[in-house]
């Protein structure tokens, strides 16, 4: 069962690095976070628009080993 849950995260994994969702910068956003790893130089930025308590719009941008 471990092997199967593996080969779904992979393919996962794969479909994501070909076609990425929410990669992108956001123009109007009303929060911002960042991150950096420096273990590995992992580095995120994440753009959130939120109304009310409610995340209408997320997005990212970044890049790992």
């Amino acid at each position: 069962m471990i092997n199967e849950f593996n080969e779904i995260y992979q393919d996962i994994i794969l479909e994501h690095n070909q076609k990425p969702t929410n990669f992108y910068k956001m123009c109007t956003y009303t929060h911002y976070s960042k991150g950096y790893n420096p273990f590995c130089g992992d580095q995120l930025e994440v753009f959130y628009k939120i109304d009310k308590d409610i995340i209408k719009e997320i997005s990212f941008l970044g890049h790992g080993c």
